[in-house]
């Protein structure tokens, strides 16, 4: 056994795309993440809208990083 063998190893990062963190589809994200988290970084994506904020649920599942961008509709031409 080598030296690099015994040394613990850092997770992949793994990042999944939800499609509104405000929702039920934030929901099935953190099932998939859970699943995941323990070989994987894990961290959510997905946007949220002017005054909303994240689902509650999400809450409940820590170690799972939730980051927010931003929803801009695009101009009708």
């Amino acid at each position: 056994m080598t030296i690099d063998a015994a040394l613990p190893r850092e997770k992949p990062a793994l990042t999944i795309l939800a499609s509104n963190l405000a929702s039920n589809s934030l929901g099935r994200a953190i099932l998939l993440a859970e699943a995941l988290k323990d070989h994987y970084r894990v961290r959510i994506v997905g946007p949220l809208r002017k005054g909303e904020s994240v689902w509650p649920v999400a809450s409940f599942s820590p170690g799972i990083e939730l980051e927010a961008v931003r929803f801009h509709r695009l101009p009708l031409w």
